[in-house]
């Protein structure tokens, strides 16, 4: 069970030369902390190993953190700005400082809301990529040398360093997402879009932000539109209570509509309050509002302790799997576990389906179920009776956009970038029309490893495409959001370039967009505006592959123009630009 509690941190600050006498005191120390935590934290000195997090550390640069699975964390720094570390991030205090704050985001999602009134520098580092704080609230998750970053307020500059030179630089402006891959070309290390803000409030973790960022009435940036929705109580969106009930309050607009586990919460005036029951163990609650279409939500993570049972059992999920997890303080001797499911209806211990499980287990899975909702329940089993029930939890297995799919459109390829997911390869299909099912795509395979592809020489028109995470039977257990890409007809083009070299003019040229079919005639003209007739100096060239050609032996000083045109029985086609270049 999660125990929520504070821990102070002090960081000594370096010391610097050119500093004040004030400033550089030896030994001057500033103060971190931890101000949130559910679940587990461990922590690491530069030459130590990782290790439970207690208050008994004096933490300077160099130190490392990390959330495990279902921990969170918020941290509060120097200056009173806070990063909120999501479940399995971890992150490196490189400078803490009030004046300079400078942290390596290894692996996992952080939200980093920044106290609007600090002087400090706030910088993050992920290998070559280094991104500057302008505003004051963003969120940024890493997977190895890939950065993705939202802009929820103001602005960011990106930069990505070639050793100690910058090789992109560029500027995320607020409602922006960005994906960064420094192992990209210039032109598509730093790719942008616009965010929608519909979209991220269907994840949990964006919500769980937007909670807080309300609670301290921070500038909310892009969200300062959505419909009103603030939590008066509780104060905190986690926590845990010995009540089987608890209670809500709330404001909203006058009119919004509030929802909350299935029901109807009255909105009085743009005022609610209501009390919601609890069951033993883990409580997800929604509390939605909606108005003529516009919808915010808030959830609440309530642990109860009141009439546990001796066995606690709790769920998670991941993709179309749900986790079961249990300890229990049974005495008496059992042979077993039966582990009840029931799907869309409540257990029945006489006809309900049960795994039957060994009396040390603690763990179990049901891997690619549907989507609905899930009823468990765990019995300790012995000479054909059940010495205790356990907590019955119902669980909604829900449709996740978490897999997401990015790409950039140039000329006639699709460039194609996703997330690394250690735990599957991926199939990326092209559709052959919107509503196609995948088995009938054309597919590309990739490890998971992988997580970029560039599809080339598409056809002008509209083309569909989607990614799936497949697992180990080759099946998909989780799918990106379909893509629709319209390849626009290029237009036909001839571009010519030329120079005088070697007592010669050389010409150059490139098609674009088309192939002759009968050659290329080249002319050249004494006076600008090239017009051919047929009578002007001119050389015919049949082979369709051709892309150069020569003049010479022409009057020296004097200025040539030249254009180069495809070959229809003797005259101009498609024409390429005109250029003039002196024969010297």
């Amino acid at each position: 069970m999660a125990f929520i509690y504070f821990i102070n941190w002090s960081i000594e600050r370096a010391k610097k030369s050119n500093e004040t006498t004030e400033q550089s005191k030896i030994g001057q120390i500033v103060s971190a902390n931890i101000i949130f935590q559910t679940g587990e934290i461990e922590i690491k000195q530069k030459t130590g190993s990782w290790q439970k997090l207690s208050d008994n550390y004096v933490i300077g640069a160099d130190t490392s953190l990390r959330t495990l699975a279902d921990a969170k964390a918020i941290v509060e720094l120097p200056d009173k700005s806070q990063i909120r570390l999501n479940q399995n991030a971890e992150i490196k205090f490189l400078t803490l400082e009030e004046t300079d704050i400078l942290i390596e985001q290894r692996s996992g999602e952080a939200y980093h809301r920044l106290n609007p009134n600090s002087l400090a520098i706030y910088q993050i580092k992920n290998g070559a990529t280094e991104i500057t704080a302008l505003g004051t609230a963003f969120n940024i998750l890493t997977s190895g040398n890939l950065t993705d970053v939202w802009s929820i307020e103001n602005k960011l500059k990106v930069k990505i360093f070639d050793n100690e030179s910058i090789d992109n630089l560029k500027t995320v402006e607020q409602g922006e997402f960005a994906r960064i891959n420094p192992q990209l070309d210039q032109e598509n290390s730093i790719k942008t879009e616009t965010l929608s803000i519909a979209d991220l409030l269907k994840k949990d973790w964006f919500s769980y932000n937007l909670q807080l960022d309300q609670a301290q009435k921070a500038d909310l940036g892009i969200f300062g539109d959505l419909l009103k929705l603030i939590l008066t109580e509780p104060q905190q969106t986690e926590q845990k209570t010995d009540s089987d009930k608890i209670k809500i309050s709330g404001e909203t607009t006058t009119n919004a509509k509030i929802y909350a586990l299935g029901m109807e919460i009255k909105n009085q005036a743009g005022n609610f309050s209501t009390e919601l029951p609890l069951q033993p163990g883990k409580n997800e609650i929604e509390i939605i509002a909606e108005e003529n279409g516009d919808r915010n939500k808030i959830i609440l993570n309530i642990f109860c302790t009141k009439n546990l049972s001796l066995i606690n059992l709790s769920a998670k999920n991941e993709q179309q799997n749900i986790i079961l997890d249990w300890q229990h303080t049974i005495k008496e001797t059992f042979s077993s576990f039966r582990l009840y499911k029931g799907f869309n209806q409540p257990i029945d211990t006489k006809t309900s389906f049960f795994v039957e499980l060994k009396n040390n287990e603690t763990t179990y899975s049901f891997t690619e179920l549907p989507f609905g909702t899930y009823h468990f329940q765990l019995c300790a089993w012995q000479n054909d009776r059940c010495l205790d029930p356990g907590n019955p939890i119902i669980f909604e297995l829900k449709k996740t956009d978490e897999l997401q799919l990015t790409y950039q459109v140039a000329d006639d390829s699709v460039s194609f970038s996703w997330l690394k997911n250690e735990q599957g390869s991926y199939r990326l299909s092209k559709l052959p029309a919107e509503n196609s099912d995948l088995s009938q795509g054309e597919n590309k395979l990739f490890t998971h490893s992988e997580n970029e592809y560039q599809w080339t020489s598409l056809s002008a028109g509209k083309h569909y495409f989607q990614l799936c995470l497949l697992n180990e039977n080759n099946l998909c257990k989780n799918f990106s959001q379909k893509i629709t890409v319209e390849i626009k007809p290029l237009e036909k083009n001839i571009i010519l370039s030329g120079h005088f070299f070697n007592q010669k003019i050389d010409l150059n040229w490139q098609t674009i967009g088309f192939k002759p079919q009968n050659g290329f005639l080249t002319i050249l003209s004494k006076t600008p505006n090239v017009n051919f007739q047929g009578g002007q100096d001119h050389h015919l060239l049949l082979s369709n592959n051709e892309n150069s050609d020569a003049f010479q032996n022409l009057e020296k000083g004097q200025v040539y123009y030249f254009i180069v045109c495809e070959n229809i029985n003797g005259a101009c086609g498609i024409t390429s630009n005109e250029i003039s270049i002196t024969f010297e």
